[in-house]
């Protein structure tokens, strides 16, 4: 059974900075194409596990194509777990103990192979950051609104890591209620005296392309250039 599909688009240096569910830039047939192509390759080899079974690129054509199989819960499985009300680590678990996928954990109205309703939006952030030591980080909080973070005051960032520090989940019934809940708590968000994404993010929600879901994995190069352009001129005037 599968349980959508997430956009993870948004990236530079093949890193993913945002991540939303369900993607804004394909619609119904092309989606459960893919989800279809996903449940019939792990069948094909015999897998039976909990993880992110398959990876698609897709082209303005609406052709997709597969890429890999990452068979293991990735770092942004919250936004999943937001969007579907499924627990993918308790289904781990469950899955390890020797029991059967069972439909009715995750949906009773649903079978095997549907998808999941998906009448919520997630987008997923990942904040990075310079080594420094924190002082008192500000969370944002409130319905919908979840930050999976190991950090605290006083918390020293080590050199020798990834420098992930929290994942920002929201989600809402409409993508456009869940990209301004998410503009909110990024403007709530704190985290000092170190350099973050956070304003990066703010301004990629207020982008055009972004909120009418027209981007793709070249996103953030262009952003950059654009934005870098309009910054050089106004200096220069």
């Amino acid at each position: 059974m599968h349980l959508g599909e997430r956009n993870c688009s948004v990236q530079r240096r093949h890193q993913k900075l945002i991540e939303e569910s369900p993607s804004p830039g394909i619609d119904a047939a092309l989606r459960e194409n893919i989800c279809a192509a996903a449940l019939q390759g792990v069948k094909h080899i015999g897998y039976f596990e909990c993880g992110n079974d398959g990876i698609f690129c897709w082209t303005s054509r609406a052709t997709f194509y597969f890429m890999e199989i990452n068979a293991r819960i990735q770092v942004e499985h919250p936004v999943t777990e937001m969007v579907t009300g499924v627990d993918l680590i308790k289904e781990q678990f469950k899955i390890a103990m020797g029991e059967p996928l069972v439909p009715a954990r995750c949906n009773p109205q649903q079978g095997l192979g549907d998808r999941m309703p998906h009448q919520c939006r997630g987008s997923g952030h990942e904040f990075s950051s310079m080594p420094r030591s924190y002082r008192n980080p500000f969370l944002p909080d409130g319905p919908g609104v979840r930050v999976d973070t190991h950090i605290h005051a006083g918390y020293e960032i080590p050199i020798y890591y990834d420098t992930l520090l929290a994942k920002l989940i929201v989600h809402a019934k409409t993508r456009h209620e869940a990209v301004a809940k998410m503009s909110r708590c990024l403007d709530e968000f704190i985290i000092s005296p170190t350099s973050t994404t956070i304003s990066f993010h703010k301004k990629v929600l207020r982008d055009a392309d972004f909120i009418e879901g027209r981007y793709d994995t070249d996103f953030v190069s262009r952003y950059l250039e654009v934005s870098t352009s309009k910054m050089r001129t106004i200096e220069h005037i």
